[in-house]
């Protein structure tokens, strides 16, 4: 709580050497993700009026962290006007990547599967997930703001 700015669990998960190399499960530090995040970073909202971020391979989930941590530092409270998304082969990671974004109040959700050969369908507030998939919501992602504009898409999909 005090530093914010850290992948906490995955400095953990790295210095006690239970991260699996062959596999290619190399974690950024956190100072590569806060420079990515910062060069990346959309600040335009188009007329949906949310911003949303994805990465493909979480992890324990820095690359979003440090998205949370711009937002932030930009004036953009990152709790009503950014959703959060990760997926990640490795459920261990995964639900790392969960756990952080749930402690620091990012909404969105993290999918345990393959993001190559498992695609996620649907639209952003609505995934589908595959059959052997798992989904996990975070406790943010049922804000009320979130709840209106999941329930602003299911209107206009029944006109």
């Amino acid at each position: 709580e005090e530093n914010p700015k850290q992948d906490f669990l995955g400095t953990i998960f790295q210095k006690l050497k239970l991260s699996d190399s062959k596999r290619g499960q190399v974690f950024t530090p956190y100072y590569i993700a806060e420079l990515m995040a910062d060069i990346t970073c959309n600040t335009n909202f188009d007329d949906k009026g949310w911003l949303s971020v994805c990465d493909p391979c979480v992890g324990a989930g820095v690359m979003l962290i440090a998205a949370a941590n711009v937002y932030r530092d930009l004036g953009i409270n990152y709790q009503t006007n950014v959703l959060f998304i990760g997926q990640d082969i490795d459920r261990v990671v995964a639900l790392m990547s969960y756990v952080q974004l749930s402690l620091l109040g990012c909404p969105g959700y993290v999918i345990v599967g393959n993001s190559l050969t498992e695609n996620v369908t649907g639209h952003l507030l609505f995934p589908q997930v595959n059959d052997g998939q798992e989904i996990w919501y975070t406790p943010m992602f049922f804000r009320n703001e979130w709840e209106y504009r999941k329930l602003e898409v299911y209107y206009e999909s029944i006109k």
